[in-house]
């Protein structure tokens, strides 16, 4: 056993690291990572008259797997993902 005794009690003197462990575990335990901290960030979106090269670029730029495509007056036709432009892309080949 580490540390010391006095009046037959064992005593352990925590080192600084270990303090500052225990705080961060307090408030992550306090207040946890939400899923929305963790998972939620902006969504781009396309509209029918988009290229599909620039859609394609923005994809790739912002790390997005799908994009919602919606008309000119707002109105959403579709999930746009790498399988229906891949899909896609093979059609014309």
């Amino acid at each position: 056993m580490h540390g010391f005794r006095l009046d037959n009690n064992h005593y352990v003197l925590a080192s600084d690291h270990a303090v500052h462990e225990i705080q961060v575990l307090y408030e992550e335990a306090r207040e946890p990572t939400s899923v929305a901290d963790v998972f939620s960030r902006k969504v781009y979106i396309c509209h029918t008259h988009d290229y599909l090269s620039e859609v394609i670029c923005s994809m790739r730029e912002h790390l997005n797997t799908h994009i919602p495509v919606y008309t000119s007056d707002g109105a959403f036709v579709e999930m746009l993902s790498e399988s229906t432009i891949a899909y896609r892309i093979a059609e014309e080949i």
